[in-house]
């Protein structure tokens, strides 16, 4: 008996510092306070895992992550209608987009990890800009970026690598 609590207490004293704590991202953005010209600031805590995804609408929302990782869980970061997404400094995974962005919504993403979604970033919009810098595109299931319009879209000193059908596409813009 005593070797059996000796051995699970190591497996605990080892896995339980790298599991990290998981919170809803929703609840996060639920609870977000306005502040920097945003109606919303999501600031994550890196030693966290946020799960599950958020949709926005017609809000200026910017997400700090300082790093921590967002299992979006088959879900995605939507911004619809109008308004501004600023995201820095996250790693989003496992979404069915990272991060989607439609109609007159503007976005910036910098210094982000998009990895193992279905797009990294789906930007639907035709008429407004995404910015993407600093950010990493790896082992998405289609494109790394999908975007309708390229003339909207600036990429600066991006790393992409290992998605499955390429790493930017710019389809047709209606």
């Amino acid at each position: 008996m005593k070797k059996i609590f000796l051995n699970v207490s190591l497996i605990l004293m080892l896995v339980l510092p790298f599991t990290g704590f998981s919170i809803s991202l929703n609840d996060v953005f639920q609870n977000a306070p306005a502040m920097a010209g945003y109606d919303k600031v999501l600031m994550l805590d890196p030693d966290s895992v946020y799960t599950g995804g958020i949709t926005i609408w017609n809000q200026k929302v910017a997400i700090w992550g300082n790093g921590a990782t967002i299992d979006l869980q088959n879900s995605s970061i939507i911004a619809i209608g109008t308004g501004v997404l600023d995201i820095d400094g996250c790693a989003i995974i496992n979404g069915t987009a990272g991060i989607n962005v439609n109609d007159e919504v503007h976005a910036i993403v910098s210094n982000c990890v998009l990895y193992n979604n279905y797009n990294g970033i789906e930007h639907n919009s035709t008429r407004a800009m995404i910015r993407v810098y600093n950010t990493i595109f790896m082992q998405n299931q289609h494109y790394g970026l999908y975007t309708k319009e390229e003339n909207l879209t600036y990429l600066e000193y991006n790393v992409a690598f290992n998605n499955l059908d390429g790493h930017y596409m710019a389809g047709c813009g209606s």
